[in-house]
């Protein structure tokens, strides 16, 4: 039997149903963007060391960043030292 407009616009939306006006919290995009801004530090810093001498170093001072940023920022960082590393 065929649905038909109206029976399709009465129906309660489905749990599967995923609708386009998802708010991402903001400390979510702040941990994101500081893990991705530290993860290309790290990965030029990782590719210039490739000496395999341990000098990293993290850039400091992030006075008016949030928390998750800078949280965000030093994991990124750690993980593109690595993977920086690992490209020699």
């Amino acid at each position: 039997m065929p649905v038909t407009f109206q029976q399709a616009a009465a129906a309660t939306p489905s749990g599967t149903h995923v609708g386009t006006a998802t708010l991402v919290p903001e400390q979510s995009r702040d941990y994101r963007r500081g893990f991705s801004d530290g993860f290309k530090q790290g990965f030029r810093q990782g590719e210039r060391k490739c000496d395999k001498h341990d000098n990293r170093r993290a850039l400091t001072g992030f006075p008016e960043q949030s928390r998750d940023y800078r949280r965000g920022y030093k994991d990124g960082f750690n993980v593109g030292y690595r993977t920086g590393q690992r490209s020699c």
